[in-house]
């Protein structure tokens, strides 16, 4: 039985049941990858090549978004007259902003760079936030590990037509029932203002590294 709302006179006749998880299972992982293309938590496949600031998942412990831009800082190509954009700024804000883990595309579009709480990494590390654990296996490769999802950040490079091209690729790994998470995870194409309140020129300044970054010695 489930408890009452107001004491009883005399004792239940049964335990009551104790609350259990609500919501369904993620049934593959989910990915943006390349211009960018999406397998959501269902298995659905869909593009999102409209440059613009997209939300990936969010609960009450994580916050994740991508900016779109154009690939390689130019009009490289259109399909049904848009322009294509590619992931070029990763954010993941945890615990309500306490720490934010990132990946972004320099300004260049040639290389990629990851940073924990803004200070660029490229030696390998785990660091501890929390109850989230950040695995630096390289300046463009990050694993963060929250209680309820694994995230494979990973910097490329496209060689279309001869020149390279950095994008980013994320994929989600859901560790519990997803619920009813809004997000581009969801099959929800969610578009975002901004993330946490951001001018697209802090976005810019944070893609380029500012001179505001420590970076980590080697």
């Amino acid at each position: 039985r489930t408890p009452t709302r107001t004491p009883t006179r005399t004792p239940t006749r049964t335990p009551t049941r104790i609350p259990v998880a609500t919501g369904i299972r993620a049934r593959t992982a989910c990915v943006l990858s390349g211009d960018p293309h999406v397998t959501d938590f269902y298995g659905t496949k869909f593009d999102l090549h409209t440059p613009g600031v997209y939300q990936v998942v969010k609960t009450q412990e994580v916050d994740v978004q991508t900016t779109v831009k154009h690939c390689g800082g130019r009009n490289l190509q259109r399909l049904g007259g848009r322009i294509v954009g590619c992931n070029s700024l990763l954010q993941i804000k945890l615990n309500g902003g306490d720490h934010v883990v990132s990946m972004a595309v320099d300004s260049a579009y040639r290389n990629s760079q990851g940073y924990v709480d803004g200070v660029a990494k490229t030696r390998h590390e785990t660091i501890r936030l929390g109850s989230t654990t950040v695995s630096v296996r390289g300046k463009n490769a990050l694993v963060v590990h929250t209680p309820e999802f694994e995230f494979h950040m990973t910097g490329k490079i496209w060689n279309g037509r001869g020149k390279g091209s950095a994008y980013l690729d994320i994929t989600v790994r859901a560790k519990r029932l997803i619920g009813s998470v809004p997000g581009v995870c969801r099959g929800n194409g969610v578009v975002c203002s901004g993330f946490t309140g951001r001018s697209e020129e802090e976005q810019e300044e944070l893609q380029l590294g500012s001179a505001n970054t420590s970076d980590e010695q080697e």
